[in-house]
């Protein structure tokens, strides 16, 4: 058996039990199908929502608001600091865990945790702990409501029976007359031409038909029977005063023409329907933009009936009280809600207003009301307890219910927790979700800080969030960013790959298209290609041959469209080198990096230059879908990839080395796109000096001499090595700030993959340098704000930004699975393990492993925590092969890379009794 080495109970961490991807998540899905309708979906307060129906753009929320009884109120937005934290969650989501500070630090607080008993009901928790001399009152809101999306559609069409509808972006196929770089890439993974109206019948409509003559967009639908009386009304949108010509085709010949109000109409106009599939195609025949929302299409009776009439949101609810029970019924949702509770003083509080934050504050000394009424632009109910007394130096938990279902389900779930609470409660008291994870001693000094990431993450994640024509829940970095982000979920990819590699497969799965797609993968923000990084993770992860199959060719489409292979692609200029300026403003993510920032107020520059990391890394992915199709047997991918690595690389070694700086550099190209010259700053120093001129590292193409001059700048206390990690710029260069949002910070991300390429070099020391430091510079952080931060200041070492942010601060997961988790094994870029198996008590390790071919010649690093006690060996193909113990359990074992297949082999060493 493993001896399991714990850290002290407030530190507790989960582990999901090992796992295979179901059969049934091999699909084209962006959502993360193995969320539960249960989740901390809100995008408003924290705590815990319902999702009756993904499709459907709504939810429930209900969130536990602690205070201080006729005092205080804490309210826990989720867009500011507001006196919560989240504090653990296991990796199911089943428990999850708040932290309310009502005297900081940790003298007063209430621990709200929402226990998901079933796909019904949620226990909740309210522990109540006092820690200090003096008595205190503690009250509690228990507090539900409604939400619907931003763009969730304000109007509705009547009367169309007998019609059948199409959606502006429900088109056939929609071809522009001027095709843009978006063309094969459209944000946000909308359709060609798509915009969010909440004034439209759908929520989405197709945007400036027409802005071009010559643009084309074609509709089909089935009849079922043929009609030479028919009709198809059209609900679209131009300018006041503007008219458009358009060419009709298919059940209707000719030309029509339509004449802006400024607003949407419905224009009807006859045609003939054909029993069975029918079309109707629209060519513009004026350079005039059209907005299109809806088409309707039957006899001419029917769709002369069909009307547009306002659909307002409705936020109230239905109320039925009963015995420490209420049921709650929301306008358009099936589902019935219910709260229960067991405490005695309680009383229901309503409050219609968009938001509690300053509303229910306000409220705090108007005791005796029921109704408090604001600006009706939403509704909270409120099961509010009071006053809750605590004696000194003492705790108390108060439990409720909540529950989903029919009238019936939402009933009998109250019957069955009146007085029942704390039974209930004995059911949920002790479950991990998994199992505790073994770790080496240690651990204990950085428990804490990765107990506050993992549980930040796993409520960082939103519904509902578009794309692709639909609802999904979506991981995101911090709930200020309420929308997709590539390279950040990249990150959040890789952590989840160690927390729950289920999560971690389909977060992947959720940026990569198939086949027939409009988007080669789904983008916003920085095109970095993080999720090729955290897929030879998961391969290392998961040993899943048909996972890494599935995910390979969404992964392919994704490369070739940002490697130039796209023809709709503008990603690569004819010196090989790439730049993504056409799709965002951020090549590596760095908002205020020297160059970029530079660029930006000089655009016209943007077409002529580029920087080094977008090549750099997109020459990894390149290397990591190498190996992988060497494995499938995919010759010919193997020599696109032998062909395009040739070519990136001769790229960045012909034009971009500076020598006498140490760095790449951003390369400057004349019209023709030739290379010309290094960008350089107003002094002629390399404008550099930092992240990107080292990214090159990463791609692993460096000479001896290269890599040399590049650890000398990392690890020089003068240049980028700092006492919280590498900064983002270098600090001698002259345009270097210390009051800068990346210029002038540390930040995680790219120091992860930095490591991982010292592990590439079997450079174990200083990757323990650059993991240790960011891990000690966390844990202190959180010990003392509880904030799980984006970035560290230069300056004075602490913690900024967003609060609770996941996204690129997810790195510090990796870290400590890689150094503290015992069975695991990590590697660099370079090493990719396959039937790799620990033993039951893990002292013994097996693995065959490839090398990247550019690898021969030298030694890569694994790291692998085993058991403490044993001193440990390893064979390389029955070869003993290098290893070190900096403590017990963790070992470093240096492979010498071979061109072919290797079997590795770690056990403990003999010794003579």
């Amino acid at each position: 058996m493993i001896r399991k080495m714990l850290f002290p109970l407030a530190c507790v961490l989960f582990v999901a039990a090992a796992a295979q991807i179901p059969e049934e998540l091999f699909n084209d899905s962006h959502d993360v199908n193995s969320l539960g309708a249960w989740g901390p979906y809100s995008k408003q307060y924290a705590g815990i929502s319902h999702v009756g129906e993904l499709s459907g753009g709504r939810r429930v929320d209900f969130a536990v608001m602690p205070g201080l009884y006729r005092r205080s109120y804490s309210v826990p937005n989720v867009l500011y600091e507001s006196g919560y934290h989240p504090w653990r969650v296991d990796p199911q989501m089943t428990d999850i865990t708040y932290r309310f500070d009502l005297e900081w630090k940790d003298r007063v607080y209430v621990d709200v945790t929402y226990h998901v008993l079933d796909s019904l009901r949620v226990l909740v928790g309210a522990a109540c702990v006092n820690n200090t001399d003096l008595p205190q009152n503690i009250l509690l809101h228990n507090v539900m409501w409604t939400s619907y999306d931003d763009d969730y559609p304000r109007a509705e069409a009547v009367n169309t029976a007998g019609t059948t509808v199409r959606y502006g972006c429900d088109y056939a196929s929609f071809e522009p007359a001027v095709r843009g770089h978006d063309y094969a890439l459209v944000y946000d993974g909308w359709m060609r031409g798509e915009a969010r109206d909440g004034r439209s019948l759908s929520g989405s409509v197709l945007r400036d038909f027409g802005r071009n003559s010559g643009d084309r967009v074609e509709y089909r639908f089935t009849a079922a029977e043929a009609c030479s009386e028919g009709s198809f009304a059209l609900r679209c949108k131009l300018a006041e005063g503007r008219r458009a010509r358009l060419k009709v085709s298919g059940i209707r010949e000719g030309e029509i023409e339509l004449t802006g109000t400024g607003d949407y109409a419905l224009v009807r106009f006859d045609c003939t329907l054909e029993q069975g599939g029918n079309c109707l195609t629209f060519e513009s025949l004026t350079a005039e933009p059209v907005t299109v929302d809806a088409l309707f299409f039957g006899d001419a009776a029917a769709v002369g009936a069909v009307a547009v009439r306002p659909r307002p949101l409705v936020y109230k609810p239905a109320l039925t009280e009963g015995d420490n029970g209420l049921l709650v019924k929301y306008d358009g949702l099936q589902n019935y809600y219910a709260v229960g509770w067991d405490y005695p003083m309680t009383e229901i509080k309503e409050f219609a207003n968009s938001d509690l934050d300053v509303f229910m504050r306000r409220a705090v000394h108007r005791h005796p009301p029921r109704y408090f009424t604001g600006d009706r632009n939403g509704y909270y109910t409120s099961v509010f307890m009071r006053p809750i007394v605590l004696a000194p130096k003492s705790d108390t938990t108060i439990y409720s219910l909540l529950a989903t279902g029919s009238r019936q389900q939402a009933e009998a779930a109250l019957d069955g927790f009146r007085g029942g609470g704390r039974a209930l409660a004995e059911t949920v008291a002790g479950r991990s979700g998994g199992g505790d994870i073994p770790l080496l001693p240690e651990a204990a000094d950085y428990a804490f800080g990765e107990q506050l990431l993992e549980a930040t993450l796993l409520t960082n994640v939103v519904y509902p969030v578009y794309t692709q024509q639909g609802y999904i829940r979506h991981f995101t970095p911090g709930k200020n960013w309420n929308s997709l982000y590539t390279w950040d979920l990249g990150f959040i990819s890789m952590a989840l790959n160690e927390i729950d590699p289920v999560k971690g497969f389909e977060t992947i799965r959720a940026y990569t298209t198939g086949e027939g797609s409009q988007s080669a993968f789904i983008h916003h923000g920085t095109p970095l290609p993080i999720q090729f990084f955290a897929y030879s993770d998961l391969n290392n992860r998961l040993q899943s041959d048909s996972a890494a199959a599935f995910l390979y060719s969404r992964l392919k489409r994704y490369y070739d469209f940002m490697v130039g292979h796209n023809p709709h692609s503008t990603t690569r200029m004819p010196s090989g080198l790439l730049r993504t300026w056409d799709y965002f403003y951020s090549s590596g993510g760095w908002d205020d990096y020297p160059p970029q920032h530079e660029l930006r107020s000089r655009t016209e520059l943007y077409p002529s230059v580029a920087p080094m990391v977008t090549t750099s890394y997109y020459l990894r992915a390149a290397k990591i879908l190498r190996m992988q199709a060497r494995k499938m047997g995919l010759q010919r991918d193997v020599a696109q990839y032998d062909r395009d690595i040739r070519m990136l690389t001769d790229a960045i070694q012909r034009n971009a080395w500076d020598d006498e700086a140490g760095y790449f550099g951003y390369v400057m190209h004349d019209t023709a796109g030739r290379p010309v010259s290094l960008f350089r700053y107003k002094d002629g120093s390399n404008f550099n000096k930092g992240l990107d001129g080292v990214s090159p590292f990463v791609a692993g193409i460096c000479t001896p001499r290269q890599t040399e001059r590049i650890l000398e700048n990392l690890f020089s206390p003068d240049r980028m090595w700092t006492d919280i990690g590498i900064s983002t710029v270098d600090r001698s260069a002259p345009y270097y700030s210390e009051d800068g949002y990346w210029n002038g910070g540390v930040w995680m991300p790219h120091q992860y993959l930095i490591w991982k390429s010292l592990l590439d070099n079997d450079l174990t020391d200083e990757a323990h340098k650059v993991a240790f430091t960011a891990l000690d510079t966390w844990n202190r952080e959180c010990r003392a704000s509880h904030n799980s931060f984006e970035h560290f200041i230069v300056s004075s070492g602490r913690g900024a930004g967003w609060h609770n942010f996941s996204g690129l601060s997810s790195p510090l997961v990796n870290w400590f699975y890689s150094y503290f988790r015992i069975g695991h094994a990590a590697t660099g870029f370079d090493a990719a393990l396959s039937r790799a198996r620990f033993s039951d008590d893990c002292t013994h390790y097996t693995a065959e492993v490839d090398f990247e071919p550019a690898a021969a010649g030298r030694n890569v690093a694994l790291l692998l925590c085993l058991t403490p006690g044993p001193d440990y060996e390893a064979r390389l193909d029955g070869k003993a092969v290098k290893t070190r113990s900096p403590y017990p359990g963790l070992l470093y074992v240096s492979l010498p890379a071979t061109a072919r297949t290797a079997r590795l082999e770690v056990k403990p060493c003999k010794t003579n009794d």
